[in-house]
């Protein structure tokens, strides 16, 4: 573009990560001197910036007679009024000179003022002072009472009243009051069958609590935090657990792990480490559609184990799959776009499961699983899943290369990442930290093994360099550490410990081997089993309920089947990410958020999602003879 974008007035209250970020929204157009860009009573559609030459702005009398109102130049902005009011544009615009702009589109420039408040308080400074500047006609125009800076969303026909308001409260309050007595009724008439059977007082209460917590989550009557903090807080108060059990998960060391790695996510992500190291990704990719796919998906799983926030990490690849279609020419929703929307899920969302610390609900599974013959390492999760996680990624890559063909030749915009990076400038010194800071886990994870340092105390090593050389600050760490998780993924722990000390899983599996005998048998039969249950529970449960309840329900027949609770924790994680509701996947819906709709809508993917199922079913038959070579799987 050969500007320097910092030097535009409406841009100098971005940070250089936000505004590498735009540089692909922003279109160039050139227009030869006596252009009319656009006239008095045309819609407003979008924005311009000048980066050469001069304008003038003009206005139309009562008496039809025309009047120059102002002449603007580079850097000075036009065409905001209307898309600020929402009204038809009030006044004409004529190159004066040979005219070089910048344009944005009118949804990109709302979602802007939505984002950064300096914008919105600019551009209403901005609105003023012209208001002001016109004279007593030009001023009398009205402009549409529908109109301001905050529209109502198209579909929403009213603002709720507040008697709507309180109605929809008073219908919640009665839902939660029928569950709980529901549920209470139903839980009593357990107990007392139950306990005339000879089951352990304490195993009832811990099973009645579970019962409960599935009917809550499954009707969504209170929030999963909510639910999840009270089973080890009922647990201790009806006298099933003592406390130090009960509340163990907030001194096991997968918690102090998750901290350190919700700290490390948000450090790369705010200070832009993250978008670089896409961008030179970007910058070497292949031409043609197949590769440049599988490089985007290769790109999320090389930083899976570097950024361990599945939702962090699809959260940016949406912007960065919507960039790379727009370079490319793909129009929306076309087979090609559509494709590099799933490769980003794929690489950047669902091969998690690969590392230990691809995702916290990885550190969860590996809470609540047994750990025969040693506790689990990185590096021995890493050993057992890389035939199911190798399988899984390759079988995904070609499920979504057959659904998507394209016919497109796109050619990445190589002058739009250049001008990206040279926004970013040189590395900072937070990114910089940051970077230690992963480099400094990453191998603490993986030389665990021979150190003998758990990977959770190098992690807070690596929270606390970050917090001491000021790239997380006492705001960031409140408000970019998802603290409502840690609270849940402590309590969901300890109620795990709880049902492992009270006995219930030899419960559970003396229950069980009749069912399961046959299926047990197989390995392979078993463990699509298991995958069939965990994507069939997904469709009632949220993410980390599923998997408390899959693990506890499965592990004890499948310890006495010969198969390792890794093995068993690892096939649940790769089978718990259906999306044939959007609901069920909060990983796909950070990618539907990121791209804005502008790639595919929810109907286009539903053939990915069942290949999704396909491709966990046949990686899981093909790493059942690599586990039983590795020793995880009786032979």
């Amino acid at each position: 573009m050969g500007i320097r974008l910092r030097d535009v007035p409406i841009f100098q209250n971005l940070d250089r990560v936000d505004l590498a970020k735009l540089v692909p929204e922003l279109e160039p157009f050139s227009y030869p001197q006596g252009t009319v860009l656009f006239e008095a009573g045309d819609p407003g559609d979008r924005l311009f910036i000048i980066l050469g030459g001069t304008a003038s702005v003009f206005a139309r009398e009562e008496g039809g007679e025309i009047r120059r109102v102002a002449s603007l130049g580079p850097g000075e902005c036009f065409g905001e009024m209307s898309l600020l009011t929402g009204a038809p544009r009030s006044m004409s615009v004529q190159a004066l000179t040979d005219l070089r702009v910048l344009c944005l589109k009118k949804d990109r420039f709302k979602r802007l003022l939505r984002t950064h408040g300096a914008l919105a308080v600019y551009f209403a400074g901005l609105l003023s002072s012209r208001l002001a500047a016109m004279d007593q006609g030009a001023a009398s125009e009205k402009v549409s009472p529908e109109g301001g800076v905050e529209e109502i969303p198209s579909g929403i026909s009213s603002i709720p009243t507040r008697g709507t308001a309180l109605a929809a409260v008073e219908r919640l309050r009665n839902k939660r009051i029928l569950g709980l007595l529901a549920t209470g009724t139903v839980c009593a008439a357990f107990h007392v069958y139950f306990r005339s059977k000879g089951i352990p007082a304490n195993q009832l209460i811990i099973g009645e609590l579970l019962f409960g917590a599935t009917v809550f989550w499954v009707l969504d009557l209170f929030s999963v935090h909510a639910v999840s903090v009270a089973l080890p807080v009922l647990a201790v108060l009806l006298g099933a657990a003592a406390p130090r059990d009960a509340f163990s998960g907030f001194s096991n060391s997968s918690w102090f792990l998750v901290l350190g790695v919700f700290a490390l996510s948000a450090a790369i992500a705010r200070t832009g480490l993250l978008y670089r190291f896409v961008l030179a990704v970007l910058q070497r990719f292949p031409e043609s559609h197949q590769l440049k796919t599988f490089a985007l998906s290769f790109a999320g799983l090389l930083l899976t184990p570097v950024i361990p926030s599945s939702n962090g990490r699809a959260a940016l690849a949406g912007p960065l799959a919507v960039t790379m279609g727009s370079a490319l020419k793909y129009p929306e929703e076309s087979p090609g776009a559509v494709g590099l929307g799933m490769a980003a899920l794929l690489g950047f969302g669902h091969m998690s499961f690969l590392f230990m610390n691809g995702t916290a609900t990885c550190l969860l599974v590996r809470g609540l699983i047994g750990s025969p013959g040693g506790p689990v390492t990185w590096g021995s999760w890493l050993l057992a899943a890389l035939p199911l996680g190798l399988s899984f990624f390759l079988l995904s890559y070609a499920g979504i290369s057959i659904l998507y063909r394209t016919k497109e030749k796109g050619i990445l915009a190589s002058e739009t990442i250049a001008l990206q990076q040279r926004i970013l400038g040189p590395m900072t010194f937070q990114e910089k930290v940051s970077m230690l800071a992963a480099v400094l886990s990453l191998a603490g994870f993986v030389a665990e093994t021979w150190t003998g340092v758990n990977g959770a105390w190098v992690a807070l090593l690596a929270f606390v360099l970050l917090y001491a050389l000021s790239v997380l600050d006492d705001r960031s760490v409140r408000s970019e550490i998802d603290w409502c998780f840690l609270v849940s993924f402590g309590a969901l722990l300890g109620i795990g410990k709880v049902i492992s000390e009270s006995g219930m899983t030899r419960t559970l599996a003396q229950a069980a081997a009749p069912w399961l005998g046959s299926v047990s048998e197989d390995p392979a039969l078993f463990l699509l089993v298991v995958a069939t249950g965990m994507l069939i529970l997904r469709m009632a449960l949220p993410l980390a309920p599923a998997l408390l309840l899959a693990v506890l329900a499965v592990e004890p027949t499948a310890t006495a089947a010969g198969i390792h609770p890794l093995v068993v924790g690892l096939v649940i994680l790769a089978s718990a990410n259906p999306w044939f509701l959007p609901s069920q996947n909060l990983v796909y819906l950070s990618l539907l958020a990121g791209t804005e709709g502008k790639l595919f809508h929810h109907r286009q993917t539903l053939p990915a999602a069942f290949a999704y199922a396909v491709a966990v079913y046949i990686a899981v038959l093909l790493s059942v003879p690599c586990w039983k070579y590795l020793g995880l799987v009786a032979r």
